[in-house]
């Protein structure tokens, strides 16, 4: 039930009116003259500040007595429509009011603060994992941490799970799995996502303390758009091979940057030792094929969000572009998309199969230079040591 109060706000009761408690969250201490629920939508008028609304009050509607002992309990989400959300953004300290959150809303309880991360799952119908989220906060930061801050529908590392006690509102934005990041590498076509997740029934799973809440998800088509299911699966493929080659292209710079670390180290240790010139001459070597493999997968020159201008993009932002402008509209993409990706499909394999031959052979020569001289060995960090994708 609800109830507005003349002096001091909404209130809410569970238990048919026995009992009362307040709904203000973040309204102003005034009058209410009127309420009024619109679909999942409480919109109320108040006496001199307004009309406000709280978006989505099915929580409010699966709320019980019993739900309220639980340690942890996940609602049952709203249906989400695959909506892009505004085509531009408000800066803050505008007066306008706030536009609901574009994405799928997941809601859920905690009794008691969490001793330990809590994780939550996204999945598709047949159990395959597309995204994950914790409430451990990552010491990753780069160029885009503070758009993510801004601008949090736009999705990616950043999103962190809230775990306060009592309720907890999430907002996934319908996006699967990003792909590795380059710590500090700046970027022209666009913040590297995952692909956009096509209509249809998806589940959810939340974990607290071991146990696990699930809930079933939908994400509905726009109904302002004329694609057909066949058009959305066409574009989400392409989106994921795209996503697979810039992942791939990142990783294997990671993994660049995490030997060339070791070289530079090993160039210190070894800088007024006579003996281990040849040592460090094969490291120069390397250190340059290395150098030439990374640039034509990123643009490491590019140190701000200007940069671009002056330093032509490389082959993994160029993919990155390209997801852009597949999933630009609702729509398969065109043959075009698809010439344009097998041409950087094929430019990133041999970037890769560069890189995978400095690895057998230039790699493998210098670590027998440094067991001959009794050196410790050289190689990627474990972290970043994954097979690319192709």
């Amino acid at each position: 039930l609800l109830y507005a109060g003349t002096e001091s706000g909404v209130y809410v009761s569970f238990d048919d009116g026995a009992h009362w408690q307040a709904l203000r969250l973040n309204l102003p201490a005034t009058p209410i003259h009127d309420l009024t629920v619109k679909e999942d939508d409480l919109i109320v008028a108040t006496h001199g500040r307004a009309f406000w609304i709280l978006d989505d009050i099915s929580p409010l509607r699966e709320m019980t007595a019993e739900t309220a002992k639980e340690e942890a309990h996940l609602f049952q989400p709203a249906p989400a429509v695959r909506f892009r959300g505004p085509g531009f953004f408000i800066t803050s300290g505008i007066p306008v009011g706030q536009n609901p959150p574009t994405g799928a809303v997941i809601d859920y309880t905690l009794k008691a603060a969490p001793k330990e991360p809590i994780t939550l799952g996204i999945l598709d119908a047949q159990g395959k994992v597309l995204r994950k989220y914790s409430s451990q906060k990552t010491t990753e930061e780069g160029p885009g941490e503070r758009e993510e801050e801004e601008f949090p529908q736009l999705g990616g590392p950043g999103d962190v799970l809230p775990a306060e006690v009592g309720l907890n509102r999430f907002v996934w934005n319908m996006r699967q799995e990003p792909p590795v990041r380059v710590p500090g590498a700046v970027t022209w076509g666009g913040r590297p996502t995952g692909p956009l997740a096509v209509p249809g029934a998806y589940q959810v799973k939340l974990t607290v303390a071991g146990k696990t809440y699930s809930a079933s998800a939908e994400i509905q088509k726009d109904p302002r758009v004329a694609a057909s299911q066949a058009d959305f699966e066409k574009q989400a493929e392409l989106a994921r091979r795209i996503r697979e080659r810039v992942n791939a292209g990142h990783e294997a710079v990671n993994q660049i940057r995490s030997v060339r670390g070791q070289l530079d180290l090993l160039k210190k240790r070894l800088a007024k030792d006579e003996s281990a010139k040849p040592v460090l001459a094969a490291a120069d070597m390397l250190a340059q094929k290395m150098n030439a493999v990374e640039e034509k997968i990123i643009q490491p020159k590019s140190k701000s969000n200007e940069d671009p201008l002056n330093y032509p993009i490389q082959t993994a932002d160029q993919l990155v572009a390209l997801q852009g402008t597949v999933e630009s509209a609702d729509t398969a993409p065109t043959a075009q998309s698809y010439t344009i990706f097998e041409e950087l499909n094929a430019r990133m394999e041999t970037h890769l199969a560069a890189w995978r031959e400095i690895q057998t052979k230039d790699l493998a020569a210098l670590n027998e230079l440094i067991r001959q001289n009794n050196i410790p060995a050289i190689a990627p960090s474990a972290e970043n040591s994954k097979e690319p994708s192709k």
